[in-house]
């Protein structure tokens, strides 16, 4: 439904034909397509294909209803009809028009689709419209599909397949041809199909090409550490993606693989912070935050004036990051109190 990318070095090409089940090819009816007060018609007769163009030379006005509601329809002046195909099997026509008046019709014939542009300048070479003459500005049909073209589907990068990860929030990286897919699904879970956990959304216009590769883009997605879950730790992960082609039917390709992986990250605190702060001992309570990459045996929170002398020791929650966004950090509180149970007196302490 699409033409190509490039005609007579024209690089626009028609957006798209009308649905094909809906074009006429009756002898005696135009298949229509105005831009403006210009209207493109063409139809089939004797097997060949005919274009004529217009433009709006007046207006005829009927009444429906006196001094409240009339009928106006255009009056259109037309250039001579001609031929633009001399194939004698020719069916199922289509046009469509581009901003600046260039028409592109399209054809059946033997199975095949055919394409031709006519440009806005084009005249035929004749007056007569019953000569119905080829012009020569209109150049060889051009045979835009002959079979179902097979899509090639993404391919993916990393996580290869079987790795075990450094991290619980992976980056998955995959390459496809450029432009073949309007967007992409990357898709990630516990099932071998690789769908119920999580997906994501990246268009074709996020693709990067390389220097060294021309035509083929480059995509990455990266779980984000604030508002995406963390992958469950030591646990094995499916992933795929899926290329969804720009046209009305909407084709979904699927990566030829489905890879696997697991992940097991080094252990590290990080997000270490306390709120409020400052905080008044005498009304409140300061809650220390933080998180574990993984599981520990048990965690110990120090707490220091600025002497280096230790004030007070706590005991924290020994729980890794869990997969949900409320499980990702742990929690203790500190009443401002040093180890024999005395409120402490107003100044700067340090935890560690």
């Amino acid at each position: 439904t699409t033409g190509p990318n490039e005609v007579d070095n024209y690089q626009i090409g028609p957006t798209k034909f009308p649905a094909y089940d809906s074009v006429l090819n009756s002898s005696s009816t135009y298949q229509p397509y105005s831009m403006g007060s210009i209207q493109h018609q063409v139809r089939v007769a004797d097997g060949n294909v005919y274009y004529k163009k217009g433009s709006i030379s007046g207006y005829d006005v009927a009444t429906i209803f006196p001094g409240l509601l009339y009928s106006i329809t255009p009056t259109f002046t037309w250039g001579t009809e001609a031929k633009i195909t001399n194939q004698g099997n020719a069916s199922n026509p289509a046009i469509t028009v581009d901003n600046k008046n260039n028409a592109f019709v399209a054809w059946e014939a033997s199975g095949k689709i055919y394409f031709q542009k006519v440009p806005s300048n084009f005249a035929p070479v004749s007056s007569n419209p019953a000569s119905r003459v080829q012009s020569n500005a209109v150049k060889t049909d051009i045979i835009i599909t002959t079979q179902t073209s097979t899509l090639e589907p993404p391919t993916l990068i990393t996580p290869t397949d079987g790795k075990e990860l450094q991290t619980t929030r992976p980056t998955f990286e995959w390459k496809a041809q450029k432009d073949i897919f309007n967007e992409y699904r990357v898709m990630w879970s516990q099932l071998p199909n690789a769908e119920g956990d999580g997906k994501a959304t990246k268009m074709n216009s996020s693709g990067a090409e390389k220097p060294t590769e021309t035509g083929i883009f480059y995509f990455a997605h990266k779980l984000d550490p604030v508002f995406d879950p963390a992958l469950e730790r030591n646990k094995t992960y499916f992933w795929k993606v899926v290329g969804i082609k720009p046209d009305v039917s909407k084709t979904e390709v699927q990566s030829t693989t489905i890879n696997s992986f697991t992940c097991n990250p080094p252990f590290e605190i990080s997000g270490i912070t306390n709120y409020p702060n400052p905080f008044d001992p005498n009304k409140e309570k300061t809650k220390i935050r933080y998180k574990l990459s993984k599981d520990a045996d048990s965690v110990t929170i120090r707490i220091y004036d600025l002497a280096g002398s230790l004030v007070n020791e706590l005991s924290g929650a020994a729980n890794g990051e869990g997969a949900s966004i409320w499980t990702k950090y742990n929690d203790t509180e500190w009443d401002g109190k040093n180890g024999r149970g005395d409120m402490v007196i107003n100044g700067i302490s340090v935890l560690k």
